[in-house]
Parts: C-alpha cells; structure tokens; sequence
C-alpha cells in the first residue's frame, strides 16, 4: 500500500444549513441546495462531530462463558456542533421556537428537519446531507465576558424510507 500524503484531509472549514422536512436534498457533491436550506452561521472552532455507534450483545456458551457470538442490537449515527451565531436558523434550531424576536421555551421535542454538512478542504469538498435529523441532546448556553454565546446540539439521525441515515459524497 503506498502512502500518500495528498489524502491526508483537514476539516478546513465549511457550513451547516437546515431545511424542513421534505425539502428536496442535494444527491451529489456539487449539487446546488435547494434555497429551503439557510446556513446555521459560524460554527465553533471545534468543528462538527460525526459519530457511527452500534451497540451490541454478546452471547455465551454455557462451556467456559466463552462469547460464541455477538449480535447489533442498535445503531445511532449523530452530528454534534456549537452554533456561534445567534440568528433565527439557529435560535430555532435549539430552541424549536422563534417567532419575530421572540422565543417560548417548552420544553417540547428539539427542532426535526434535513440538514446538509458541507466540509472544505482546498479542492476537496465532502457533503453529508441527513434526510432526517432531529436534536436529541442540548449544552449548556454560558453567558459570559470574553466568550461568544453559543448553543451547542446533537442531531440523531433517523432512516429515510430506503433505510439510509445519512448521505456521504466525497471526492476520493
């Protein structure tokens, strides 16, 4: 196997941009959004987290408690970013709630849609675009001199009608 040091990628920098459900999704790379999609803003210098998790299930043999197999009992596939901006794509991104100025928080589901990571690096772009994403997990929103505000959420994907979580168009 040969080393090739071109294939090294950095997530140099990109966006995040949400639409509603059912908005029409990009199928390529390139493929321009549709303008239902808004861009969430500058993210934090931590970037986005993809995260590909099964949990599993051991069984055991009663000779010895040897593990003879191990079964999939479940799959979850997140996005995990800081939202810097504060700004009504990204209020009601955390919220689920934004309304001319205004905001009620309810403490009902987080805000569900289809979302589009687009990551940078040079000439070599990659695209992740989840049909449907719904924010599961939420951090803490710190008010503080010195540091922006930021609010921070997890996005769990969900299966399309084909069973896909997510989309991943890559150059390479």
């Amino acid at each position: 196997m040969a080393l090739t040091a071109a294939n090294v990628l950095v997530g140099v920098s990109g966006s995040v941009k949400t639409a509603v459900t059912g908005t029409t999704l990009p199928t390529t790379i390139a493929g321009a959004l549709d303008a239902a999609f808004h861009d969430l803003g500058y993210i934090s210098e931590e970037g986005v987290t993809e995260s590909n998790s099964v949990e599993t299930t051991d069984i055991k043999g009663w000779q010895n408690g040897a593990v003879v197999r191990t079964i999939q009992t479940g799959h979850s596939y997140t996005l995990k970013f800081k939202m810097l901006e504060t700004n009504q794509y990204s209020l009601t991104t955390f919220y689920n709630d934004y309304t001319a100025g205004a905001i009620e928080v309810t403490g009902g589901q987080g805000w569900r849609g289809c979302l589009v990571l687009d990551v940078l690096d040079g000439s070599d772009p990659q695209r992740i675009v989840i049909p449907d994403g719904q924010v599961t997990e939420f951090g803490d929103v710190v008010y503080q001199n010195g540091d922006a505000i930021g609010y921070e959420v997890t996005v769990t994907c969900f299966p399309d009608s084909t069973g896909v979580k997510a989309y991943k168009y890559v150059t390479t």
